[in-house]
């Protein structure tokens, strides 16, 4: 499924996202990437997904910014113990 994305900080993105796992009853839910690990970690806490993983790919010789290290402190809680 797609959910699209606007520019900049989408904070919208989280309803739409917990608006479509509800429908659509999500039970895993598998990410990819910095970007899609923050929308998604907020969305599948509030709806309760009990299978969360997440893979992150293209680190090798990148440089995060303070942003990056931050949104990854903040939803590699909202994945812990799954």
């Amino acid at each position: 499924m797609m959910v699209k994305r606007r520019p900049g900080l989408d904070s919208g993105l989280i309803g739409r996202l917990v608006k479509v796992f509800k429908q659509e009853g999500v039970t895993v839910v598998h990410t990819h990437s910095l970007d899609p690990m923050f929308y998604v970690g907020w969305a599948v806490w509030i709806t309760s997904v009990p299978v969360r993983i997440h893979t992150q790919h293209n680190t090798w010789g990148r440089t995060y910014n303070w942003k990056d290290h931050l949104k990854f402190r903040v939803s590699s809680k909202l994945y812990r113990n799954y």
